[in-house]
C-alpha cells in the first residue's frame, strides 16, 4: 500500500466519502499519489479519464472524448449529438464516480458536454442534478498548462457562452458544489525552503515583489532577482542536466545533435503495436534509435520484490550496454548512482464497458484493453519540451527559454520540475514577460482561500485503536459541508487528529 502523509490521507478520506471534489495543490504535492491510492480503495463503479491521450495513459484510463463519445473541435449543444448505443447509455448510467486528471487542460465546452451526456441518460430526479448525480473528482493545478484554444472563434464562443475557457469559469462548476481540497506539503522540493518560496511567488504572479529574505542579505529580494543571480549561467551543476525547451523543434534539434556526437553503432528497437493505439499517444518513438553513451530518460516505474522502486518514471542516466538477443534490454547507469536493466514495457489503451456480474447478477463497470504499445521505455533525455515534462521530477535542469514562454503556466511548470535551486540553470535572465499568468486563475484560487476563511482549528487526542473510526467520522462531517478541507495528525500527541471545520 502507498504510504500517505496525514494531509494526503485526509484528501483520500474525503474522496472516498462520495462528495464532488476538486483536488489541487502546488506542483509536487502528491496529487498523483493520492489518485493511485484512490484507485486501489474505491469500491464503487469508477472511471479514470483525462483530456489528452498521454495523460490518460499515465493514469491507466481513457480520454474524455472517447468515453463520452465526443467529437473533436468546439462542442456546442447544437452539434453534440445523441448517444445511439444502448450499451453506451447503460455504461454512463452505471458509473458512480468519474475521476478527471489534469483538469487544467479540461476546456469548458468539454466540461459542459460531460454534464449534458450524463444528464441525458440519468433517470428520475438525477436528470436535474449536475452531472446526472454522479460523483465528480477533478484533479489538477490551474496554475499549470491551460486548455488548448485553436482560434478566435473558439475563444469568443467559450467566453460569451460559458464564461471562459476554464472549467471553473462555468455556471456548472458552481452548481456542482465542489469540495475544494488544496494540498500544501511539497514533496518534490521539500528539502529546499528557499526554492519553494521562489516557486510560490512565480506561481501566484509575484515575481518582482521584494519579499523573500535570503540568509546574509540586508534587504528582501524578489523571486526573479534571486533566480537570475543563482541560475543564469550556473556552471556548478552536479551532473548532466536535461534541457527543458518551449518548443518541440528545439528539443528535437538538441537530441539529434547530441546523439550524432556519439561514437559507435546505433541499435534500433521497433515497437509492437496491437489493436487501437493512436500514434499521437505513443509514449516514446515507435522506432527507437539508441547508442551506448546516450543520455536517456526512463518512462515507467519498476518495483523490486520488497516493494521499493528500482527505477521510476523520469529517472535519467547513461546507456552502458545494449542487448537485442532473446529479450531486448538496455543497461542504464542512473544519475542517482545505481545501474539498472531496462527491458520491454507494455502500455495499454483502455476503454470502459459495462458487463453483467455473473456471480451477483449485478451490472458492473470494468476496463477492457483495446490496444497495446510494447517498446523499450526510454527516450533521449538531452532535451524535452516543458509540456512533455509536466508531472515529472527532475534532478538537474537546464531551462532554455530562448524567445520566451508563450502560454499561461509554462514558466512555473518548467521551474517546478526541478528538485533543488542549486541544480537549475537558465540560459538567459528570466524577464517579467516570461511569466504569463491568467488573472482568472489567480482570482479563482484567491476565492478558494476566502472560502476557507470561516474555519477554525480543533485538536482532539484519541486512543490509537479508535483513530480510524474517528477519521472516517470527520471525513463524513466534511462531506456534508463546503469549502476547503484539511485533516491531519498534529505533532502535539502521537494519536491526535487535527481538523478544520467550516462554521
Amino acid at each position: 500500500m502507498i504510504q500517505l502523509n496525514d494531509e494526503q490521507q485526509a484528501a483520500l478520506d474525503l474522496m472516498l466519502a462520495g462528495r464532488n471534489i476538486f483536488l489541487t495543490g502546488e506542483a509536487g504535492t502528491g496529487k498523483s499519489t493520492i489518485l493511485r491510492e484512490f484507485r486501489q480503495q474505491c469500491g464503487r463503479d469508477c472511471v479514470f479519464l483525462a483530456p489528452t491521450g498521454v495523460a490518460a495513459i499515465n493514469i491507466n484510463g481513457t480520454t474524455l472524448h472517447s468515453f463520452f463519445l465526443l467529437k473533436p473541435g468546439l462542442l456546442t449543444p447544437d452539434n453534440l449529438g445523441r448517444i445511439g448505443s444502448p450499451r453506451r447509455k447503460a455504461l454512463l448510467r452505471g458509473v458512480k464516480t468519474i475521476v478527471v486528471d489534469e483538469v487544467s487542460m479540461l476546456r469548458s465546452d468539454v466540461f459542459a458536454a460531460i454534464d449534458s451526456r450524463l444528464r441525458s441518460v440519468a433517470q428520475g430526479n438525477d436528470s436535474l442534478k449536475p452531472f446526472g448525480g454522479k460523483q465528480m473528482i477533478l484533479v489538477g493545478d490551474f496554475f499549470q498548462l491551460p486548455p488548448v484554444i485553436k482560434n478566435e472563434t473558439e475563444r469568443d464562443y467559450l467566453q460569451s457562452c460559458l464564461g471562459g475557457a476554464y472549467a471553473f469559469q462555468t455556471q456548472l462548476w458552481r452548481q456542482a458544489d465542489f469540495q475544494n481540497i488544496c494540498l500544501h506539503t511539497a514533496h518534490r522540493q521539500q528539502d529546499d525552503r528557499l526554492f519553494l518560496d521562489l516557486l510560490n511567488n512565480i506561481r501566484h504572479g509575484r515575481p518582482s515583489e521584494p519579499d523573500i529574505v535570503v540568509d546574509g542579505a540586508n534587504e528582501p529580494q524578489s523571486a526573479l532577482a534571486i533566480l537570475n543571480r543563482c541560475c543564469v549561467g550556473n556552471n556548478r551543476l552536479p551532473g548532466a542536466p536535461i534541457c527543458l525547451c518551449t518548443t518541440n523543434r528545439e528539443a528535437a534539434t538538441i537530441n539529434s545533435a547530441m546523439k550524432a556526437r556519439l561514437a559507435g553503432n546505433s541499435s534500433l528497437f521497433k515497437a509492437v503495436v496491437t489493436g487501437r493505439f493512436n500514434e499521437s499517444d505513443f509514449p516514446t518513438e515507435a522506432l527507437l534509435d539508441l547508442k551506448p553513451g546516450a543520455r536517456v530518460m526512463v518512462l515507467c516505474n519498476k518495483h523490486l520484490p520488497d516493494g521499493e522502486f528500482e527505477y521510476v518514471n523520469g529517472d535519467v542516466g547513461v546507456i552502458m550496454a545494449i542487448s537485442q538477443l532473446d529479450s531486448p534490454a538496455v543497461t542504464v547507469k542512473l544519475d542517482k548512482g545505481v545501474t539498472v536493466t531496462v527491458g520491454l514495457n507494455t502500455w495499454s489503451n483502455y476503454e470502459y464497458v459495462i458487463d453483467a456480474d455473473h456471480a451477483g447478477g449485478q451490472r458492473r463497470i470494468r476496463q477492457r484493453e483495446i490496444g497495446t504499445f510494447v517498446q523499450i521505455p526510454l527516450k533521449l533525455a538531452y532535451a524535452v519540451t516543458i509540456h512533455k515534462a509536466q508531472g515529472l521530477s527532475l534532478d538537474c535542469v537546464d531551462l532554455r527559454l530562448g524567445a520566451g514562454c508563450f502560454a499561461h503556466g509554462q514558466l512555473y511548470t518548467a521551474l517546478s520540475r526541478c528538485r533543488r535551486l542549486q541544480t537549475l540553470r537558465v540560459d538567459r535572465p528570466i524577464m517579467p514577460d516570461d511569466l504569463i499568468l491568467d488573472h482568472a486563475v489567480i482570482d479563482f484560487y484567491a476565492s478558494l482561500g476566502k472560502t476557507a476563511a470561516g474555519t477554525h482549528n480543533v485538536t482532539m487526542a484519541i486512543p490509537p485503536e479508535h483513530e480510524e473510526a474517528v477519521r472516517a467520522f470527520l471525513a463524513q462531517l466534511q462531506a456534508d459541508g463546503t469549502g476547503t478541507a484539511a485533516i491531519a495528525k498534529t505533532d502535539a500527541a502521537p494519536s491526535a487528529v487535527h481538523a478544520r471545520h467550516r462554521l
